[in-house]
């Protein structure tokens, strides 16, 4: 008898004598509870038991001596010392007009990221065959749903072209990274089929008896029924992403085996999908010991390359940083987290003219290890900078300012450059739209723009990589509430930073906390203005115009501006302006799905700006729906403000339900 069968045997045998000892001794429901908790337990024990062949060897098995197209002549820290530009492969250039962009698209357009943005890196979003796939602006094909990692999406070309462009980028000096999603495949994965047949990998996944309520946190569900199997699977993210099972060796060894796939055709570095979610335990199904484990032996597959690699991690925690960098480890796993700390709080600092910065500007962690830093991206973080700020140029430079000019890893968005406004439909899709080409060329050709200041910061940057890289930050005391200061500074340069939060010209500011200088240069900002002056307690800066923002070289040489768009002017201010609204579409069918149709798609009838549908009850109970603009797919749908489902108690009766996609709003009336 196998040890696992005898366990088993053993276990059942020891709950049948305690429950024929709790039936003679009267001992109550407290036994009865405890028996049901000991078989959940011996029921479940496989999802936390390792398995799998320790000697398996991929069929793509991936060599690190075979690797080609690699970078030459990269220091170590190169990415702390590298802008990064984040392309949303679909929506970015479509070379060939078939209303998808593609690898060539992003080639064609290297001279734009690397002259234009000043950006030396790009991050590619999922590039790998993907389940959900669709063409058009407006479906959010988001390939986060893998079929096959060792294939490109065919909607962005082929693997020539692909190589083509990690090849463009080294012959300009640039790095290139890919969205690694290790977490989950699709459900139309051959692995994953091949699992629910039982044919083949068996236990490459989470299957189950019964379904269990693990709560991850995540408002999506979790155990999901499969007809083939007739078992159920985990899937943190939607029954449409079921979660691999890296208890199992061979998934461990798989899946490392992808990433020196990608790594060994050219690619610098990886960023890693929902890295909290990997393994799972009986007590916790995020953030565990297990996933930092092997994360770590995917740090060691990478640190074994010639050519300098980068992983960075996508752990989505807020607040808690103490959780949040350990997946910095002990500088053996990631190099650098996305920090989702900071990128708010400098559109909040800027809407509500208020210090929000001192609080959450964390420099890089130490030489091997920092945090990258961002304003948006593709997931429902934050609005497009151009919807915040209705277009309007200064207060995006300002934001834009608070943004860059940090000792962090720069990563821009792609159309935040330009101020691009967000798409009006709901979730993660309003952030995805067609990268706007036209006003692009419009940017790069006006004196100043949001455009220009980004290259302008960016250049800064890399003329002052060391400080940008391994800077410390000092917040300083202001005599003025609406001015924020603080200097960045290594052993051999210090940079002062100011930036005016408020709407009205400051006369004179004066600065605390900022030692002695023998020289200042302006490198940003008003080079007009009066000098800064240290006064023994306190530096003071003078005329100071509404949302401007100034970098200053204390003691260092001297140099040129990089940037000047500010005009000082005695006692002025300065109003938002609206250059536009968000980009909408026109919606000409709408459905409502809810659990009185089960979820099905009944259509509703267009009025105006509106359409409406009567359902009717013949008893009162609570209803959920959501609407959705197609009868086939979940793609574009409203629910409430969280992005839920909408919640209504109705008594019996007829209720019209009205809703607007522009307006994102729904009325319900009883008749």
């Amino acid at each position: 008898m196998k040890l696992s069968r005898l366990f088993t045997a053993l276990v059942s045998t020891a709950l049948i004598l305690f429950m024929h000892t709790a039936c003679n001794t009267g001992s109550g429901s407290d036994n009865t509870e405890l028996i049901k908790a000991l078989i959940k337990q011996e029921e479940t024990k496989h999802l936390y038991s390792y398995a799998g062949d320790q000697n398996y060897i991929s069929d793509h098995n991936a060599d690190i001596s075979d690797a080609v197209n690699q970078s030459t002549g990269l220091e170590n820290d190169w990415w702390k010392r590298t802008s990064f530009y984040h392309i949303w492969m679909k929506n970015f250039y479509d070379s060939d007009g078939d209303e998808c962009g593609d690898f060539n698209g992003v080639k064609a357009k290297l001279d734009y990221i690397q002259n234009e943005i000043g950006c030396d890196g790009i991050w590619l979003s999922p590039i790998f065959e993907c389940s959900y796939k669709g063409k058009g602006e407006y479906v959010n094909m988001h390939g986060y749903d893998t079929v096959d990692y060792y294939a490109v999406n065919n909607y962005f070309g082929t693997e020539e072209d692909l190589i083509d462009l990690i090849n463009e980028c080294h012959a300009r000096g640039m790095k290139i990274i890919f969205d690694y999603v290790p977490n989950h495949t699709s459900s139309n994965s051959g692995w994953f089929k091949d699992s629910a047949s039982g044919t083949a990998k068996t236990n490459w996944y989470l299957w189950n008896s019964t379904q269990l309520n693990w709560d991850n946190g995540m408002s999506e569900g979790n155990w999901h029924y499969n007809n083939d199997k007739s078992a159920y699977y985990y899937g943190a993210f939607g029954s449409g992403m079921p979660d691999l099972n890296f208890r199992n060796y061979e998934v461990r060894e798989e899946m490392k085996n992808v990433a020196r796939y990608w790594l060994n055709k050219g690619f610098d570095g990886i960023r890693v999908d929902a890295v909290r979610y990997l393994i799972e335990t009986s007590s916790s199904r995020c953030d565990t010991s297990e996933s930092h484990e092997w994360f770590k032996e995917l740090r060691a597959e990478l640190d074994k390359y010639p050519s300098p690699k980068y992983m960075m991690a996508e752990a989505w925690i807020q607040g808690d940083r103490s959780t949040f960098e350990k997946y910095l480890g002990n500088e053996d796993e990631f190099h650098a987290l996305l920090d989702f700390d900071q990128g708010i709080q400098c559109t909040e600092s800027v809407k509500n003219q208020t210090n929000k910065i001192t609080a959450s500007l964390y420099p890089n962690k130490s030489s091997n290890t920092g945090f990258a830093t961002f304003i948006t991206n593709h997931d429902n973080y934050n609005d497009r900078l151009g919807t915040i700020f209705t277009g309007d140029e200064k207060l995006m430079k300002l934001a834009t300012s608070l943004s860059l000019l940090r000792p962090t890893i720069p990563v821009i968005y792609y159309g935040t450059e330009i101020g691009m406004k967000q798409l009006n439909v709901s979730g993660d899709a309003r952030l995805r739209g067609k990268f706007d080409w036209d006003l692009a060329s419009t940017e790069a050709a006006t004196a100043n723009s949001l455009l220009k200041c980004n290259k302008a910061i960016n250049t800064l940057r890399k003329n002052h990589s060391e400080v940008f890289a391994n800077g410390k930050v000092t917040n300083l005391t202001t005599s003025n509430s609406k001015i924020l200061a603080y200097t960045i500074s290594t052993g051999s340069e210090k940079l002062l930073c100011i930036f005016n939060l408020g709407r009205s010209s400051v006369a004179s500011v004066t600065i605390g906390g900022c030692s002695s200088f023998s020289s200042i240069t302006p490198l940003i900002g008003d080079t007009e203005a009066p000098v800064p002056v240290y006064e023994g307690s306190g530096t003071s800066i003078k005329n100071i115009a509404p949302c401007a923002f100034r970098v200053y070289s204390l003691d260092g040489t001297t140099e040129s501006s990089y940037f000047d768009d500010e005009t000082y002017i005695t006692d002025s201010t300065y109003t938002q302006q609206n250059n536009g609204s968000v980009i909408y579409k026109v919606y000409n069918a709408m459905y409502i799905r809810g659990t009185f149709n089960n979820w099905g798609a009944n259509q509703m009838t267009k009025n105006g700006d509106w359409f409406e549908i009567n359902l009717t009850f013949s008893t009162s109970q609570t209803i959920e729906f959501k609407f959705c603009s197609s009868a086939t797919d979940w793609s574009e749908n409203w629910g409430n403000e969280e992005g839920k489902n909408i919640i209504l108690t109705v008594s019996a009766g007829t209720y019209t339900i009205r809703f607007s996609p522009s307006l994102a709003r729904w009325e319900s009336t009883k008749l």
